[in-house]
């Protein structure tokens, strides 16, 4: 698997992609998470969108900034 990469199996089977600071992840219930960390000073960024199997139209769930 190239560096970077990670699987899950828990609770839904995702898999995220990215490094420090930076990661995207996908899991197979549909939702996607963003997220941007700057290291040092513990401000982050999340983004959760979520993707109805039933329709293609992608919802935003949760968008937060934590500090």
């Amino acid at each position: 698997m190239p560096p970077g990469v990670r699987v899950n199996f828990k609770k839904a089977p995702s898999i995220s992609f990215g490094g420090k600071g930076l990661r995207c992840s996908v899991s197979t219930t549909g939702r996607r998470t963003t997220s941007a960390v700057i290291s040092g000073n513990g401000l982050s960024y999340v983004k959760n969108n979520f993707t109805n199997k039933k329709s293609s139209t992608p919802n935003a769930m949760n968008v937060q900034k934590n500090t």
